[in-house]
Formats: C-alpha cells, structure tokens, sequence
C-alpha cells in the first residue's frame, strides 16, 4: 500500500518560468480557451490579444495540463512547499495526517459512547425516580 501511495505523489516540479504562469493565469480568468490553450497556444494567444514566445509554446507541450495548473496554483496561492490536493500528500505530510485523523477517530467515539451511556442513565433514572403513592394514581394519565 505504502508503495502504490509513494507512486501517486506529484513530486515537485521545477517551477513553471513566470511567462508560462501569466499565460496560463490569463486563459484561466478568461475561460473560453482552457480547452485548446495547451495544443494551440498561438491562436489562443491572438484571440486574447497577447503575444508568446516560443519558450512559453514549449513549456505549455512539455507539461501536463495537470502540471501546468499544479504550477499555476502553487505560484498562485505560494503553495511550493506542500501538496495541492488533501490525498496527495508527501510521506511527512501523509504521517501528520493519519496521526491527526486518528487522534479525531478516537475523540469521536469517546464522545459518542459518552452520549449513549449517559442516554441510557437518563432514561433509567427517570423510570426508577418517579413513583405514585397517591391514593388517586389509578386515575391519573
């Protein structure tokens, strides 16, 4: 298991060159041409009014659409240090978080044996502490 995680981890990448970022954060922000951008770049270029160079047009066939967002939203959000998606994650984050969710784990069902257990008490204790020695008890509801 541990194998099959290690081979799904998007390792880093070296940064996408800045040009690449600002063309791919424009057809972004403009969404008509998410879809063509990467096969096309020349003609997208001219429909948004901009100009690229032949480094943008390489670096755009020789990465993944995948990667290409992956690098815009690390530069973006400055996430170069840490995994974009929660399942993704590199072998010290993948740690923390199991330890985390399992420290939640054990909380929630503390928790929740506490509700059931004290439920239960309630429900008793209210049966056992309520009895009628009235002379009318036969008639009451």
């Amino acid at each position: 298991m541990s194998e099959l995680l290690n081979n799904i981890i998007i390792k880093n990448h070296e940064p996408l060159p800045s040009k690449v970022i600002q063309f791919v954060h424009k057809v972004i922000v403009d969404g008509r041409y998410v879809d063509e951008f990467q096969n096309k770049p020349y003609e997208v270029a001219k429909k948004l009014d901009l100009t690229i160079d032949p480094d943008i047009e390489t670096s755009l066939r020789n990465n993944t659409s995948d990667q290409l967002f992956e690098g815009f939203y690390r530069e973006q959000f400055n996430l170069n240090n840490h995994s974009i998606h929660p399942y993704i994650l590199s072998p010290g984050e993948r740690k923390a978080d199991i330890g985390a969710s399992v420290a939640i784990g054990i909380v929630l069902i503390i928790g929740g044996v506490a509700v059931v257990v004290g439920a239960a008490l309630a429900l008793t204790d209210a049966k056992a502490g309520i009895i009628d020695e009235s002379d009318e008890k036969d008639t009451k509801l």
